[in-house]
């Protein structure tokens, strides 16, 4: 056993340095599930299976367990049953972790601009709005500049180059807004 628990050690080890050094991230992410499924899923019950989908989570069970193992199995502190037992219950429990904070942490540092975070945020008309009709205004947020389609209940249109001020954001990503107020 002390050959498979090395193996998966060296397995596990090789793909967190490699994450490490070159800047690796989940896999899962770079399929279109992030953190919006991973959030609903960890509040529906689906969320094992969620995380159980990362390569993250796979790298740390092998490292982890394998680690585990090995340092058992060298100890003899256990019998072989007990020993894979605890080395499976140690390598579950690193890569749920590290999936889990992972995900958490860089849910928190996501550059992805909501609409609702915008209120209050002043911007420019790139394509013109008029009462009951969809235009585009660009704002700047998190250092960079949106596009975001936007409605007004304005009565008078604003035309391209007005400035506005985001009044709210809807769920579907749209803004409401409104002429900036002048000086």
């Amino acid at each position: 056993m002390l050959t498979i628990y090395l193996i998966a050690l060296g397995f596990g080890g090789t793909l967190l340095l490699a994450s490490m050094l070159l800047g690796g991230q989940d896999a899962s992410a770079d399929h279109g599930d992030g953190g919006e499924v991973h959030t609903e899923a960890a509040e529906g019950g689906e969320a094992i299976w969620t995380v159980a989908r990362s390569v993250r989570f796979w790298t740390f069970l092998f490292a982890f367990g394998g680690a585990v193992g090995a340092v058992l199995t060298g100890l003899d502190a256990a019998g072989t049953v007990a020993t894979a037992v605890i080395a499976g219950l140690a390598g579950v429990a690193a890569g749920t972790v590290a999936t889990t904070v992972m995900r958490a942490v860089s849910g928190a540092a996501s550059s992805m601009v909501e609409a609702a975070e915008l209120t209050g945020v002043s911007g420019v008309v790139v394509v013109a709005i008029e009462r009951g009709q969809l235009g585009k205004v660009r704002v700047e947020a998190k250092g960079r500049a949106v596009d975001l389609l936007a409605a007004t209940d304005d009565a008078a249109a604003l035309p391209t180059g007005t400035e506005i001020l985001v009044i709210g954001g809807g769920d579907d990503g749209r803004v409401q807004v409104t002429r900036a107020p002048t000086d």
